[in-house]
C-alpha cells in the first residue's frame, strides 16, 4: 500500500511543471547572484546607530533625571520625561505620508523605540531609585554637629540629624 502511495506522488511530481522542482536537488549560490560591494555592512552599521541613536539619548536623559534631578524637583524631572515622549510622538507623526508627503517606516521605528525607551528609563529608573539612591540621598542629607552648647540657637542649623552637645 505504501509503495503504490509512493508511486503514485512520485508520478505526480514528474507531471507538475513547476520551475523551481526541476532545479530542488541542486544547490543554489546566492553569493554569486548577489553583488558585494563591501559597503553591506557600513549601511547596516549606520542604520543600526540611526535607528538607535534617538531611544538611546531619550533613555539617557531620563536615567540622569532620575539621579540627579528627581530628588530636588519632581516637576522638572515630569518635564524632561513629557519632553521625551512628546519627542517620540512627534517623530511617529512625522513618519505619515499625509503629514509630510513622503512614507516613512523608518521613522515610525524611531519613534516607536524612543517610546519604549522613555517607558523603560521611568520604570527601571524608579526601581533604580527607591532600591537604591534614596539611601544615599539620606545619608548625605543627615549633617551630625558636635560640641553644639545648649544655649544656641536651632535655627542656625536647619539641615542638623544629630547634635553632640558640649558637656558644659
Amino acid at each position: 500500500m505504501d509503495s503504490a502511495r509512493a508511486h503514485r506522488a512520485k508520478q505526480e511530481l514528474h507531471a507538475e511543471r513547476d520551475v523551481l522542482l526541476k532545479r530542488a536537488d541542486k544547490r543554489v549560490d546566492a553569493h554569486s547572484t548577489q553583488k558585494d560591494d563591501g559597503k553591506n555592512n557600513a549601511r547596516a552599521l549606520l542604520w543600526t546607530c540611526g535607528l538607535l541613536l534617538l531611544p538611546s539619548v531619550a533613555y539617557i536623559s531620563i536615567m540622569l533625571a532620575w539621579f540627579f534631578t528627581f530628588h530636588d524637583s519632581i516637576a522638572k524631572f515630569l518635564a524632561i520625561f513629557v519632553c521625551c515622549l512628546a519627542a517620540s510622538l512627534v517623530v511617529i507623526v512625522l513618519s505619515f505620508r499625509w503629514l509630510t508627503g513622503k512614507t516613512r517606516p523608518w521613522l515610525w521605528w524611531v519613534g516607536f523605540f524612543t517610546f519604549q525607551a522613555c517607558l523603560a528609563a521611568l520604570v527601571i529608573g524608579f526601581f533604580l531609585y527607591y532600591r537604591n539612591l534614596i539611601y544615599y540621598w539620606n545619608y548625605t542629607e543627615m549633617r551630625s554637629y558636635t560640641n553644639v552648647a545648649a544655649a544656641q540657637d536651632d535655627a542656625a542649623f536647619p539641615d542638623a540629624y544629630m547634635f553632640l552637645f558640649t558637656e558644659d
